[in-house]
This record gives structure tokens, C-alpha cells and sequence, in this order.
């Protein structure tokens, strides 16, 4: 049982509390969760899954804090944690996350600003925080005309960086499923020139 590496376990109105144990499958690749109903917070035991890259914990009742002991998670490059209780703030340390392409956290209660550390997964191709309580300013170049970012319901501005010298994107509105278990990501961009958008708040 051990040298399990893929554990798909989505959408069987499990719940109670994630096991601290499966921490000690160390050679997981894939834990997906998600659509159940557990409870409580993520174990921190979690943050021990070193080969960890899929992590699907969306549409759960799950609480709590992102625990820092999550952070070891180095080869991970998918991570859904959308439509839960969380709160608390996203650490900067996300940012060395190089390999991430999909980062999930709408529909939760985070709060404070979005690490400006993300703008450097070079990988990153969704990045979806809407519906929560974020603010402040975040800040991606102009040139990732293929990120795409939600951000709805938050009292964010997203500023595009123009330090490349490259062409600004073109403007769309496409939706582009992310999986059959994630959201619908919508691309969002700016048609003023200095490629600003400003969405305020006026829902929570």
C-alpha cells in the first residue's frame, strides 16, 4: 500500500476528516479528493507527500489555514483547493513552485493581498481567486497573454507589468474549461492601453 502513486477519490459524498496517515504514502503522484464532503482542515501530514504533483481538494467543507508545512510540496503542479471554508493568506512561498500550471483558491474566505511571487511560475496557465476577500494590487506582464486569471468579487487591481518589449494581448472573453472537475476559467484583459483593470468589490 505503500508504493501507492495515483488515489482518485472524487465525487463519493465521503466525509469526516482527511486521515493525518496518508502522509505516509510517500509515493503519491495524484490525491484527488475532491466533491466529497470532508471536514476539519487540511492535515499538515500532507505537506510529507514529496512526490506529490495532482492535489485535488475542491468542493469539500474544508477549514483552516494553508499550513506551512504544505510548502514541501516542491514537485507540485496542480492544485485545486476551490469552493472550501479556507482563510487566512496565500504564502509568498508559492512563488518557487516553478513547475505549477494550475492554482485554484476561488470560492474560499483568503484574504490580504496576492504574492506578487506568482508572477514568476513560468509555467502557470490558470490562475483563478474569485469570490474571496483579497486586495491590493497584483501584478503579471503583459506578455502572459496566456495566463488565465479570474479574480471576480475581490477588491483587486491587476496592473500588467511592460518591462518586454512584446505586443499587448488581445482582448477575449473565451471560456477554456480547466477539467471536468474544476471551474470555468475566463480570460480577462484590459483593452485601455497601459493594460489596467480595476474591479472593485461590490458583491460581499
Amino acid at each position: 500500500m505503500t508504493s501507492l502513486e495515483h488515489l482518485d477519490l472524487r465525487g463519493n459524498n465521503l466525509e469526516g476528516t482527511i486521515h493525518t496517515e496518508l502522509g505516509l504514502l510517500k509515493e503519491f503522484t495524484h490525491l484527488l479528493l475532491g466533491h466529497n464532503n470532508f471536514s476539519s482542515t487540511i492535515p499538515a501530514t500532507m505537506g510529507d507527500l514529496n512526490s506529490l504533483r495532482y492535489l485535488s481538494l475542491e468542493q469539500n467543507k474544508l477549514g483552516g489555514t494553508i499550513s506551512s508545512q504544505f510548502l514541501n510540496l516542491d514537485l507540485l503542479i496542480y492544485l485545486d483547493v476551490a469552493n472550501n471554508n479556507l482563510e487566512g493568506t496565500i504564502p509568498t512561498q508559492f512563488g518557487k513552485f516553478s513547475g505549477m500550471t494550475h492554482l485554484l483558491l476561488g470560492d474560499n474566505n483568503f484574504v490580504g493581498s496576492i504574492p506578487s511571487e506568482l508572477k514568476n511560475l513560468p509555467s502557470l496557465s490558470v490562475l483563478s481567486v474569485e469570490n474571496n476577500d483579497f486586495n491590493g494590487t497584483v501584478s503579471f506582464p503583459c506578455f502572459r497573454d496566456d495566463l488565465n486569471f479570474t479574480f471576480d468579487e475581490n477588491e483587486v487591481i491587476k496592473d500588467c507589468i511592460t518591462d518586454a518589449p512584446t505586443p499587448s494581448p488581445t482582448i477575449t472573453s473565451s471560456p477554456s474549461a480547466v477539467s471536468s472537475h474544476a471551474p470555468t476559467i475566463m480570460r480577462r484583459f484590459s483593452s485601455t492601453g497601459n493594460c489596467l483593470l480595476s474591479l472593485f468589490d461590490i458583491g460581499r
